[in-house]
Formats: structure tokens, C-alpha cells, sequence
């Protein structure tokens, strides 16, 4: 027979966002159970970049990646993250101007300092740009990247330190629905009784939505990086809007590419972590057009990962109408690790009943109840 407990919280998933949501409501005083399928930071969060920007298009989305950046700082200082700031050099042709002008704004409300870069400036900056259709960049000098397993298992770290309470390899298998709301959580052999239920189950989110029968437009999409003996010399880290492709240096020399590759989607159990030789030679191919040293590179190692893609590339937190106690915290279209400590934050306030630091109106799952749902955000944008 199942073991009854009670909780404040129950927090699913314990990638970058969830055990973030869990540090930040034992640290209000809450008492907060993580579950967690596998391993702490085993999903989505294993395969990511671990970069972190300030510059998006809404000034929501900027003020959650702002809030992040001490967070990542401080983690650094107390335990080791792998915490490096080269700056993230955003680029793009006339076409993304406004996007980018948008971007740099919203950071700088925030009182983060943004360079603006025009034309020849872009290439005095970075010298080896070869895209000519380049005319204008944004750089934030104190973003960087760090790696996503060390910052999760350090926040997991926090959160027990601060009194939460976190189960791995027990997997949310059913939810008690009763008068609309979440009476309990089936778990392993556990029945937890919470008063609020955070899902922050990344790709696998929509399937614990479905539990309380409630519908969540996330698709899971293949996300590819490769690694190169390409040496970037204390460069910034780079986005290119136009043709899709990130690149950043690698701690021990090297670099890393990455990007999305349309209508590539996978079954969260069972997708392929291989990258084929078409996805290779694409990858290859933009992140050339870019950049000079990478014209003839050779590939290292190679991986495919997931991200979480709503229709509209905004991540999906808040409560839903039908379930009034379940949030979600999800949907983060590639951006869940650079937003997570802010993310955290905010949704432990919301799951305890306090006021977060920045609106998530933006971010609710209702906006999706009178829209088309099914094509699903393929590129890296900046929302």
C-alpha cells in the first residue's frame, strides 16, 4: 500500500528548472517535494549548451534571464558550475534589426549594459565574420555558459540544505482529481497530498498535464551540437538569427556548435541521440557562412538533444483554469537552463501563494485555449 504523505509542494522534474522551483520554495519556508523519473538533471538538461543570454524580446523574459545571472555567479563562487563569461554576441541582418533593438532594450531595463554594434563595428568585433549580410549585433559581456549537470545538482544540493525533500527514480504515474483539483499524486510507492503541484517536466510535460486532463501544445524537438578543434581565442559566444546556429568556445579548447534542424521531432523514451550525416554537413555549412574558422572543420564529438516547443517559442508558466492548483513551468523553447534560477524564483512565490517578482501574465497556458496549437517554434529566437 502506498505511503500517504502531505506536502506544500510537489515539484516534478528535476532538470535546471525544477530543482530550482524546489530550492526556491524550501527557502521560502515551504515544504517542497522534488520527483524526479530518473537522475537529477538526466533529461533535456544533460544535452544542453549551458548558455546564458539577457537580451529577449519581452521585457518578462528579459527580467527572468537577468535574475538568473547572480545566481549562476553565486553557485560559481560557493561550489563550481564551470561558470565561464565570454559575453554573447547576438547577429543579424536588416531583417532582425528591430528584433535585436527590441532585445537590447529589454535587458537595459533591467540595468544590464548592452553594446550596439553597426556594420563594419560587427566585424571589428569579431574579425573573422564572413556573413555580409551582417549589419548590425548586440553583445551583453556578462553572459556566458556553465554546465547545466553541475548547476542542477547544486541547486538539487540547495535544496535539500534548505529542507526539501527530493525522490529520484520515482516516476508521477497517476494524479486523485477531486472538485477540479489535485488531492494527491500517485508516485512509486508513494501517495503525496500537496496543496500545489509544479510541473516542470520539460518534453515530458505534457504527459503529466494529461494526468489531470489537461491539454499542453509542447512538441519535442531534435536540437543538435557538435564539437571542433576550432580554436574561438577568448571570442564571444555568437548567435546568428539568420542562419540558426550558436557557437561558443569549449573549456578545454575547442568549440561547440549547435542549433535546431526543422520538423525534427522525437518521442521523449525512445528518440535517436545520434546525428546523422546530412544534420552534420547543415550544421557545418551555417556555421560557416558565419564564421571563417569554421570553413573545413573537422567534428569531434557529436549528440542530438530535446527542447520543448510551443507554437509561439514563449515558455508556458502558470496555473491552469481547469486545474487551478497545477502549474506549469515548461515550454522553454531551448531557453530552460538560462532562465531556470529566475524561473525558479518566481514559480516557488506563485506555488506558495506570494506575488512573483515579474509578471508571468505573458506566460500563461490560457493563451493558448481559442488558437491553432500545432505548428510548433523551430528556430532559435528571442523570446
Amino acid at each position: 500500500m502506498p505511503t500517504s504523505i502531505s506536502c506544500d509542494v510537489v515539484v516534478i522534474g528535476a532538470g535546471a528548472v525544477g530543482t530550482s522551483v524546489a530550492r526556491g520554495v524550501a527557502e521560502r519556508g515551504g515544504d517542497a517535494m522534488l520527483l524526479e523519473a530518473a537522475s537529477i538533471g538526466n533529461g533535456s538538461t544533460a544535452k544542453a549548451a549551458g548558455m546564458f543570454r539577457s537580451q529577449f524580446s519581452t521585457p518578462e523574459t528579459a527580467h527572468l534571464a537577468v535574475r538568473s545571472v547572480p545566481v549562476f555567479e553565486a553557485l560559481e563562487r560557493e561550489i563550481g558550475i564551470g561558470l565561464h563569461q565570454p559575453g554573447y554576441l547576438l547577429l543579424g541582418s536588416d531583417d532582425y534589426r528591430e528584433k535585436l533593438e527590441q532585445a537590447a532594450d529589454n535587458a537595459e531595463r533591467f540595468d544590464t549594459p548592452v553594446t550596439r554594434y553597426e556594420g563594419q563595428e560587427c566585424r571589428n568585433r569579431l574579425p573573422t565574420l564572413c556573413d555580409d549580410a551582417v549589419s548590425f549585433g548586440t553583445e551583453v559581456t556578462t553572459d556566458g555558459y556553465a554546465d547545466p549537470y553541475l548547476f542542477a545538482t547544486a541547486q538539487a544540493q540547495a535544496a535539500r540544505e534548505a529542507g526539501a525533500t527530493i525522490h529520484t527514480n520515482t516516476p508521477v504515474t497517476d494524479f486523485l482529481i477531486s472538485d477540479g483539483s489535485i488531492e494527491a499524486v500517485t508516485a512509486g510507492d508513494l501517495c503525496i497530498r500537496p496543496q500545489t503541484v509544479v510541473n516542470a517536466a520539460g518534453v515530458w510535460a505534457p504527459r503529466i498535464c494529461s494526468l489531470a486532463g489537461v491539454s499542453l501544445p509542447i512538441s519535442p524537438i531534435r536540437t543538435f551540437a557538435v564539437t571542433s578543434p576550432v580554436s574561438l581565442d577568448d571570442s564571444p559566444m555568437v548567435l546568428s538569427l539568420d542562419h540558426n546556429v550558436y557557437y561558443r568556445e569549449e573549456p578545454g579548447g575547442g568549440s561547440l556548435i549547435g542549433g535546431p534542424i526543422s520538423g525534427q521531432t522525437a518521442d521523449p523514451d525512445a528518440y535517436d541521440g545520434s546525428v546523422s550525416l546530412d544534420i552534420l554537413l547543415e550544421l557545418g555549412e551555417r556555421v560557416a557562412r558565419v564564421d571563417s574558422r569554421f570553413v573545413d572543420m573537422e567534428i569531434e564529438r557529436s549528440w542530438a538533444g530535446l527542447k520543448a516547443a510551443t507554437p509561439d517559442g514563449m515558455p508556458i508558466i502558470g496555473a491552469h483554469t481547469a486545474v487551478p492548483n497545477l502549474i506549469t513551468a515548461a515550454g522553454f523553447n531551448g531557453h530552460g537552463f538560462m532562465l531556470s534560477p529566475g524561473v525558479g524564483e518566481a514559480v516557488s512565490a506563485l506555488a506558495l501563494g506570494e506575488s512573483p517578482f515579474v509578471s508571468l501574465s505573458p506566460f500563461s497556458p490560457a493563451r493558448f485555449a481559442d488558437r491553432d496549437s500545432q505548428n510548433q517554434h523551430t528556430r532559435i529566437g528571442l523570446s
